[in-house]
């Protein structure tokens, strides 16, 4: 192969992964483990609500950016409500982000979350 060839291989495999990448948009995936059904309200370039039941996954997708997320458990008048961490969504010519959050209590777990009044929701 003549280096003219190469350069013209190359060029081409690199429009195609980033013709790849521009079809393609990030996800995240709620898993819920939590024993109670959930709402998640999604807050950063994106914002919504998705109803998760407990056992249920649902994805969404969402555009690049800072995200994080208020959790709400539970029932009418018994309501919990919990903040997680903030977290960045990747979406470049290059690669996009496939995100899976699980929602349950693990101590020392690898999403930090803490106790929210709910007012946000």
């Amino acid at each position: 192969m003549t280096r003219r060839h190469f350069c013209a291989v190359a060029l081409l495999l690199l429009f195609l992964v980033r013709l790849g990448a521009q079809e393609q948009t990030p996800t995240v995936t709620f898993q819920n483990q939590s024993g109670e059904d959930c709402v998640v309200k999604l807050v950063g370039p994106t914002v919504g609500y998705v109803d998760v039941p407990n056992g249920t996954d649902r994805t969404v997708q969402v555009h690049g950016g800072r995200y994080y997320i208020i959790t709400r458990y539970g029932q009418p008048q018994h309501y919990r409500f919990t903040r997680g961490a903030p977290f960045d969504v990747v979406e470049n010519a290059y690669s996009v982000s496939r995100i899976s959050i699980t929602l349950h209590k693990i101590a020392n777990g690898n999403y930090q979350t803490t106790p929210d009044s709910g007012r946000d929701f």
